[in-house]
């Protein structure tokens, strides 16, 4: 799939919930332990402050997204999610571009996230879209094997 000629990218609608935790339990691999439980998504999706944008492919067939906080001038990914066989097609770029224009025009002068220390394909997604690392927390994220991981917050910045 050539995801720039095919993909659509829109905001999260309330009769979408239950793709958006399908999509959500597809996304991740259990190994990480970062995968939100379903009663976790649905309580964030039912807050006022975040934002989700899906990708897929205008039909209602989603293939990611991207979960977002907003306070006051600030905003952080929280998930950036892509189904397996949808991975390196460029999806997690757009997402991140669609969701750093809405963040423009919304005001917000910064954007943060935290990615797992290892996971070097992240991080290399997150620098090509203009995050800067501005801290690490040891022994952040602990996998389901009880291996933990240390995470690399990483910030963007508005004029």
């Amino acid at each position: 799939m050539n995801a720039s000629r095919h993909l659509c990218i829109e905001p999260y609608k309330a009769h979408l919930l239950e793709a958006v935790v399908a999509l959500n339990a597809a996304a991740f691999s259990a190994q990480w332990g970062e995968r939100w439980s379903d009663s976790d998504m649905r309580s964030a999706l039912s807050l006022k402050n975040m934002e989700l944008l899906l990708a897929g492919d205008g039909d209602q067939d989603f293939f990611g997204f991207l979960l977002a906080r907003t306070v006051a001038d600030e905003a952080e990914i929280l998930l950036i999610g892509v189904l397996p066989e949808h991975r390196h097609n460029g999806i997690g770029s757009l997402l991140i571009e669609a969701f750093v224009q809405q963040a423009q025009e919304g005001g917000y002068t910064k954007l943060f996230l935290e990615v797992r220390e290892t996971n070097t394909a992240a991080r290399k997604l997150y620098c090509n879209a203009g995050f800067r690392k501005i801290g690490h927390r040891k022994d952040y994220y602990l996998g389901i094997d009880g291996q933990k991981s240390s995470a690399i917050t990483l910030a963007r910045y508005f004029k």
